[in-house]
């Protein structure tokens, strides 16, 4: 028999891992591996998962350093049969303890832009708990082989100075520095005909600009130095390639078959066996998948989460998560104090803006579901230059389609702060956005206050703002059930606005159009109705805005079912009731609602009305919302 080339293991690699180790040490990501083996990307994690068993390692990092203790590092040379040693590579990366799951597209493309000789800086940008340093480190990892006199890890988290950068670096590559030497001048000159890669670790909270300097004549002034960042914001230097982090992939449906093929499923899975092994994702995958959605596969969020399940049912977790993201904490002693809780990750990141950003910050965060250009300008006051600042410090996400979304944890965390503002700080714009929220999430005492003050302090001054106070007094009203004094007070609002330009105000003109198509309708003025609707879903759509045109639904229903177009009404209300953070909470006590969804299912029997509902939750709102625009 052959001998082994790994005779120190008590249960030898065999020969497809052994392929699998030589090609991750050469610093391949998982889907070229299994391109050069013509195997799944699944197969590839599996012999990954056997390599890490067999060498007593929980990561790549830990499996190359157990390679080298092993004088494993071995490759083999085209020319020759035999194999040589890879000369050693000097690293000081940190080592984790816990399994690196998901970001194979991410790990891929990054280690290809360090590979590409045009590329010198790479920011890894994401907001707090993202997981950007991981995903740093393993990127590192995989280039091993492209940086053969050094990866260099270097942690600014306790830096606070920019001027302290330059000995961050010399500190973390193991440079002697006497008291005479000039930090920059002893860098430069080691560095400058170097091949290395320097991962420089939490970049955001460093003010001024001499770091981005040292950065720039580095690059300048050495041939082959490459820098690796992670930073809350993108660095904004000539040089940069910027990557924006996002979640790990998360299922959306309950897809039974596949869900464990998700990289939020397999992690929040790991993180719970390593304090339950008796766990079973089989009989928790609703709820698992509930947790997933409601943190967006944020990596910190779900091992939050996860520790709670020694203490908790999942069904809980999921509650205690919709009710108060201070409940995303821990108190382990070796998590870093930023990461300690989402709160602390938040204020962090709150702390880095200035007092205009706050301010827009928390205008937009009333919007549930995403927002489009005119909505942010038109109803938070939020320039284009604003969302460019706030998307580059990965508080926002710019979408392909155009619209912009902010992390719901996040929006929760920035909403809270906005919810509890005194009425006698608020500006205008601001409280109308308020008692807007107020109104939607059911809270319909405090949405009629924020209407009152808005109404006395404005009355006769500005008439476009005591118009809205007027509009959103007239749809609480139809909310009553007083639906004389709805279409009067929402009649007088139109009126105010006609006397200005009515682009100003598109907000006013959507409550005014939707509270007259509730008057109307209920006082069987049929044909108005259907012609307020009408616009208060083109206003909903030229703003681009879910939560506008998700409160046009109900209404829509009811009018669809009294021409009898039940189908489409019920699906309509199925629609309304898959979107959960834009859920129109007071339709769902409107009586006429209520009533009008009683006659249909006594009319179709209950299974048709149920599976005509399931139906409407798949249908697509912006298609939907098109259809019924053309069809109006």
């Amino acid at each position: 028999m052959e001998d082994s080339p790994f005779p120190d293991l008590l249960d030898p690699l065999t020969s497809r891992e052994q392929d699998v180790l030589r090609m991750m040490l050469a610093g391949l990501a998982n889907r070229q591996i299994a391109s050069e083996l013509v195997i799944e990307v699944d197969t590839v994690r599996w012999y990954t998962k056997q390599i890490y068993n067999k060498l007593g390692v929980h990561s790549r990092t830990e499996a190359v350093l157990r390679a080298q203790e092993l004088g494993l590092m071995m490759v083999e040379e085209p020319s020759t049969p035999t194999t040589a040693p890879i000369a050693p590579i000097f690293h000081n990366m940190p080592t984790y303890h816990t399994l690196f799951i998901g970001r194979d597209q991410e790990l891929s493309d990054l280690s290809e832009l360090l590979k590409n000789k045009q590329t010198r800086l790479v920011t890894i940008a994401g907001p707090g708990g993202i997981g950007k340093t991981r995903l740093a480190v393993e990127v590192a990892q995989a280039c091993l082989a492209t940086f053969p006199e050094g990866i260099y890890f270097v942690p600014l988290a306790s830096v606070q100075k920019a001027e302290e950068v330059e000995t961050a670096v010399a500190r973390a590559m193991g440079l002697y520095l006497t008291a005479t030497d000039n930090v920059r001048d002893r860098l430069q000159a080691y560095l400058q005909n170097k091949q290395v890669l320097l991962v420089m670790d939490n970049f955001e909270h460093l003010e001024g600009s001499a770091h981005l300097q040292w950065i720039a004549q580095i690059l300048t002034t050495t041939q082959a130095v490459k820098i690796l960042a992670t930073s809350r914001t993108s660095l904004n230097v000539g040089a940069e390639w910027v990557r924006h982090l996002a979640g790990i992939d998360f299922p959306q449906g309950l897809d039974g078959e596949s869900v464990a093929e998700y990289s939020a499923i397999q992690l929040f899975v790991d993180r719970v066996h390593r304090i339950r092994h008796d766990f079973s994702l089989a009989e928790e995958a609703g709820n698992i998948i509930e947790i997933c959605r409601l943190v967006q596969g944020m990596p910190l969020a779900l091992e939050l989460a996860a520790a709670w399940v020694k203490a908790l049912p999942c069904a809980q977790i999921v509650r205690e998560i919709k009710r108060n993201v201070d409940f995303l904490a821990t108190t382990f002693e070796d998590v870093d104090p930023r990461h300690r809780s989402l709160r602390a990750v938040f204020d962090t990141s709150w702390q880095m803006l200035k007092p205009q950003e706050q301010q827009v910050m928390q205008r937009l965060s009333v919007f549930r579901g995403g927002f489009g250009l005119a909505a942010a300008e038109q109803v938070a006051d939020a320039s284009p230059l604003i969302l460019a600042q706030l998307i580059d410090k990965s508080l926002l996400y710019h979408q392909a389609e155009g619209k912009y979304e902010m992390h719901e944890l996040l929006r929760h965390y920035v909403k809270d702060r906005f919810d509890h503002m005194p009425l006698d700080e608020l500006s205008t714009r601001s409280g109308k956005l308020l008692a807007w929220s107020k109104l939607i999430q059911g809270e319909f005492e405090g949405a009629a206050i924020v209407a009152r003050d808005i109404i006395e302090r404005k009355s006769g001054q500005n008439v476009v703002q005591e118009a809205f106070g007027l509009a959103l007094s007239g749809v609480l009203s139809g909310m009553d059930g007083d639906y004389e004094r709805c279409q009067q007070l929402c009649t007088a609002a139109l009126a105010q606005t006609q006397t200005v330009s009515r682009s100003k105000d598109p907000v006013t003109l959507f409550f005014v159009n939707l509270g007259l198509a509730v008057a109307d309708y209920s006082l069987e003025d049929y044909l108005d109705s259907t012609r307020h609707i009408q616009a208060a879903l083109r206003l909903a759509t030229n703003l681009y805005s879910p939560a506008f045109l998700t409160l046009c639904l109900p209404v829509t229903a009811v009018i669809l079912a009294y021409e009898n177009q039940t189908t489409r009404a019920v699906e309509l209300l199925g629609l309304a009731s898959a979107r959960p953070t834009e859920t129109p909470t007071w339709m769902e006590n409107w009586p006429l609602l209520q009533q009008t969804c009683q006659d249909i299912e006594t009319m179709l029997g209950p299974d048709e009305y149920r599976a005509l509902w399931e139906r409407g939750k798949a249908l697509d709102l912006r298609e939907t919302v098109n259809a019924l625009l053309l069809t109006g």
